[in-house]
């Protein structure tokens, strides 16, 4: 079978070989991405394709990089070769727009590009040699260079594809144009490298290479490029999705990419869930052959010009002064336009202003992918009034010059790739500065994930102070500043909390959206300061603290609990008596996984004081971890069972009745305790199954769905009733083994405790405002859209801040219960006395 070329992203554009050099040729500013498609001749004769992107070097494109970046893509980096040098001798740090030296923002993007791909070419090109004439000055470039990755360990050797063993880059002179040196030697290392990447020597089933000739001969609106397209069931399937979507439309429906499949593997599919055909669709999207996304609101869209696509959305992430539009004269006095480009904030009603050339649809679609992609997210800028938050768009300082304040707790958050070292359990700064290293984009990402949840925690106290370099927001009742430690290579967060527990979970959790939505490479280690040069992994810290010993070992060195304990106070949990005020239950699966997270996170940074038993962060490793959290359920004051469609689908089952079910057996254990006074509340949390309708997102009444319960086995599950009378007898044999319940008398017990947490009424607080109610055109959609989503991030936040108050509420009975048994029992004079216990009274007691 003969291989074609990765076709990524590719743009129905034919041109001749003179046109596109002198395209390559011209000067100009790119608003990302410029698509270039050159063809070379391979070593057979036959031609070679690929897609060229060129894309802007500004700040406010550090974030789109990850969405056409592959395993599969040939990165070359581009640099001024003269700005390089002027820092390298003469410490002449130039500032660009991105507010970074030259040599700061290229390891900004080889550190984007090695986080985003582990594999892949990379080349480093340095234009303007022309004014560095001297060979010595730009060996001394590669050299000083060369030591710098080398010591930062960020890129292998194998990946790093060089002219010669004695330089690092190609020098680019900018007045030769194509008959300079460099471009030649450029061009013909890209098209030996391009012969040896595995998009064109990797064997592919024949129905797969067909289906993927055809998406680029749609793509490009050349079908007499590709001679296999002599089947008369091709033609026809490619002359009706043509018809349907337009001979030059950049995207086609799922079902279109359907019918074509069963032309090229004539194959009928019974549905789009085909598991087949999805592959096939996966690997076209690895390819870079279409653009497709996993999520109900785009799965039916097939983008087949990604060109298409990047171009709209950096009609809205540009640099108006670099990038004008042809009817930014239209609107550039709007007062959309000064909020988008001054402010970052995205109005609802400003999107059909700067997508002009798009239908609704169209526009919507491009919002639900910049929603995915983390480049805007939901904000809401006054208490009646939503909309997004871009990102990448944030101004180089904070408003106003506001000064980052000096808050007295500091955490330093280090990323890494897998590539790099592993960081030692106990970092220097030196150790961090060569280890460490921020992606493009991932600081703006971070700053307005820290953004949302400072949206989600309830009312707010400050307005959000944001910028490229550092975050000042509130977490409940705290304020927390994410700042961009250029010092350590890190990013800094630091807080009014004395309990920093919640702010380091919830960090953490945004860095692994980070990697799971942009940088697969990347990876992330908690630390905290125990002196002025040392920082301690915060895991370590804490388990120390559990453990209960006085010397804490770190590495090869050891220290005393109590220095570390003085430093480090605040990411240490309230107590280590192993008490919890809440345990949190629930089943294991990505939703109800995800909304516990939230939830516990919520909790933490209201009341970092509190212990709360979550199974992620709370069991310690080695122990069996049913009977860990039944010991813990022992000790804890509150239980708090998620109820969802999930966790109950398991216990409908009959076939399951054997089995041990972890998630009943935590059910069972909670109700004998609370019969016994050990556990002293049941506060269920309860979750309906989601919905979405045009884009705006609701929730069922799960009472409503479930009825009467008469859905669940009315038989007991023996095997768990089994293993909780074991545990019970073994451990705690003080109390009496529970009764023999069935499955429906335990799910109808739970389900009878009053809670203040039912998630379907949360999410549907408040109305929409009236004129948006009413607005059934796309600026009211994206209305609504906004509002649903902000709303959405406040429902478990919402539940967290009902639970701080009733566990405040039972420890305030607890205490006025201690007092009550404190108070010495004197007699009253007017009473009559009397008589004594009986004998034995006192031990019967």
């Amino acid at each position: 079978e003969e291989q074609q070329p990765e076709e990524q992203q590719q743009q129905p554009e034919q041109q001749e070989e003179e046109q596109q050099q002198s395209e390559v040729e011209q000067l100009h500013v790119s608003r990302g991405p410029d698509v270039l498609l050159p063809r070379l001749q391979g070593k057979t004769g036959e031609e070679l394709r690929m897609s060229v992107f060129d894309l802007g070097g500004q700040a406010q494109f550090w974030s789109l990089v990850t969405m056409f970046l592959r395993n599969r893509s040939i990165i070359i980096i581009f640099a001024k070769l003269n700005e390089l040098l002027n820092e390298l001798r003469n410490g002449d740090k130039t500032r660009g727009d991105s507010n970074l030296s030259a040599v700061a923002e290229l390891f900004v993007w080889l550190d984007a590009v090695t986080s985003a791909t582990n594999r892949g070419p990379i080349l480093l090109a340095f234009t303007h040699a022309d004014q560095v004439p001297s060979h010595q000055d730009r060996q001394y470039v590669s050299q000083e260079l060369d030591k710098m990755l080398q010591k930062r360990a960020i890129i292998s050797s194998e990946r790093l594809i060089r002219p010669d063993d004695k330089m690092l880059y190609y020098s680019i002179d900018n007045t030769q144009a194509g008959a300079d040196l460099g471009v030649r030697e450029l061009r013909i290392t890209l098209q030996r490298t391009a012969e040896k990447c595995e998009s064109v020597t990797q064997r592919v089933p024949l129905p797969l290479r067909l289906l993927q000739d055809v998406v680029c001969s749609l793509s490009r609106n050349q079908e007499q490029d590709f001679r296999f397209l002599n089947s008369s069931a091709i033609d026809r399937a490619i002359r009706r999705v043509r018809e349907r979507c337009g001979t030059e439309s950049p995207y086609i429906e799922l079902s279109d990419l359907a019918e074509l499949y069963t032309a090229c593997a004539s194959r009928c599919i019974p549905s789009l869930e085909d598991k087949e055909f999805r592959v096939y669709v996966d690997f076209l999207h690895l390819q870079g052959a279409i653009t497709h996304f996993n999520t109900p609101e785009l799965d039916t869209l097939v983008v087949i010009d990604c060109g298409w696509l990047l171009k709209a959305i950096t009609t809205i992430i540009r640099v108006p002064a670099l990038h004008p539009l042809a009817h930014d004269h239209k609107i550039q006095y709007m007062h959309g336009f000064e909020d988008l480009y001054n402010k970052a904030f995205l109005h609802p009603d400003f999107v059909p202003k700067l997508l002009v050339d798009m239908s609704q649809q169209e526009q919507l679609r491009i919002v639900h992918v910049m929603l995915r992609e983390g480049f805007i997210i939901p904000y809401r800028f006054s208490s009646d009034s939503s909309g997004f938050l871009v990102p990448s768009l944030l101004p180089a300082s904070l408003p106003n010059e506001e000064p980052v304040p000096e808050l007295p707790y500091r955490v330093q958050f280090a990323l890494y790739t897998s590539s790099t070292n592993q960081l030692p359990a106990l970092c220097s700064r030196h150790e961090l500065r060569q280890h460490c290293h921020q992606p493009a984009g991932a600081f703006a990402f971070m700053a307005a994930k820290l953004t949302k949840l400072s949206q989600a925690s309830g009312e707010l106290v400050r307005t959000p102070s944001l910028s490229r370099t550092a975050a000042i927001v509130s977490l409940g009742p705290h304020d927390v500043a994410l700042v961009d430690n250029s010092d350590l290579n890190t990013l800094e967060v630091r807080t009014s909390a004395s309990k920093a527990l919640g702010v380091v979970r919830q960090m953490s959790q945004c860095l692994r959206q980070l990697q799971q939505q942009r940088f697969g490479d990347l990876k992330h280690v908690a630390l905290v300061a125990l002196d002025e040069e040392r920082f301690a992994r915060v895991e370590d810290v804490q388990a120390g603290f559990r453990s209960g010993d006085t010397v804490l070992r770190l590495g090869t060195r050891a220290m005393h609990f109590w220095e570390v304990e003085a430093r480090a106070s605040h990411v240490l949990p309230a107590n280590s008596d192993g008490r919890f005020h809440c345990f949190i239950s629930y089943r294991q699966g990505l939703r109800d996984s995800l909304a516990t997270h939230t939830f516990a996170d919520a909790l933490l940074s209201q009341a970092g004081e509190l212990q709360i038993f979550h199974d992620v962060t709370s069991l310690k490793k080695g122990l069996k971890f049913d009977e860990a959290f039944m010991q813990a359920m022992l000790r804890s004051l509150l239980v708090v069972p998620f109820v969802t469609p999930d966790s109950l689908e398991r216990m409908k089952q009959k076939e399951k009745l054997g089995e041990v079910d972890n998630l009943l057996l935590e059910w069972s254990l909670a109700l004998h305790l609370l019969k016994h006074g050990v556990v002293k509340r049941i506060c269920p949390v309860f979750v309906g199954k989601e919905y979405d309708e045009a884009g705006a997102k609701g929730m069922e009444n799960l009472f409503v769905s479930l009825g009467k319960c008469d859905m669940f086995p009315n038989a007991v599950n023996q095997p768990t009733h089994d293993h909780l009378c074991r545990f019970l007898k073994e451990h705690h044999s003080a109390i009496p083994p529970p009764d023999r319940k069935t499955v429906r008398e335990l799910v109808s017990e739970v389900m009878k405790h009053n809670s203040a947490c039912l998630c379907w009424d949360l999410l549907q607080q408040g109305d929409y405002p009236e004129e948006v109610k009413n607005d059934h055109s796309l600026v009211g959609k994206l209305r609504r859209l906004a509002i649903d989503r902000t709303r959405a991030e406040l429902v478990y936040v919402r539940c967290a801040q009902s639970m701080r108050s009733i566990v405040s509420e039972v420890q305030r009975e607890l205490q006025r219960q201690e007092q009550v048994e404190a108070q010495p029992h004197t007699e009253s004079p007017h009473r009559e006395q009397q008589p004594p216990p009986p004998p034995g009274a006192a031990a019967a007691a």
